[in-house]
C-alpha cells in the first residue's frame, strides 16, 4: 500500500475514534468501523484495533445498516433494545480504546492532537 493511501486509511481511523469520543457515533458502530478499517493499513496487530474487532465479532447479530429494512418491526424493538444495553456494557471500554487510537495515530495525521 502507498503512503498516500495509508495515510488516508490512518486518517479515517482516527476520524471514526474521534466520532466516538465526540458521542456521534456509539461504541458498537464505531467498533465495527474500526474493525473494519483494521486490516487496511499497519493496525492489523494493534492491540486497540483487535479489541473492536472482538466487540465487533460480539455484536455483529445486530441488524445495524441497510438489513434493517428486512427485519420486522418488533423484532427491531426487540433487537434495539438489546443493542442499548449492549452499546452501554462495552462505551467505556471502546471510548478508551478510541482515545489511545487517537493519541497513538492523530499526531500522525492531524498534528499535535489538543487534550
Amino acid at each position: 500500500m502507498d503512503s498516500v493511501t495509508e495515510r488516508a486509511r490512518r486518517a479515517e481511523s482516527v476520524a471514526v475514534a474521534q466520532a466516538v469520543l465526540l458521542g456521534d457515533l456509539d461504541a458498537v458502530r464505531g467498533a465495527w468501523g474500526l474493525s473494519g478499517l483494521r486490516h487496511d493499513w499497519e493496525a492489523e496487530d494493534d492491540p486497540d484495533f483487535l479489541f473492536m474487532s472482538g466487540v465487533a465479532s460480539e455484536t455483529d447479530g445486530f441488524p445495524l445498516g441497510p438489513e434493517r429494512s428486512h427485519w420486522h418491526p418488533s423484532a427491531l424493538a426487540r433487537n434495539d433494545a438489546e443493542l442499548a444495553e449492549v452499546i452501554a456494557w462495552w462505551d467505556a471500554s471502546v471510548r478508551e480504546a478510541c482515545r489511545r487510537i487517537v493519541d497513538r495515530y492523530g499526531p500522525t495525521v492531524l498534528g499535535p492532537v489538543a487534550r
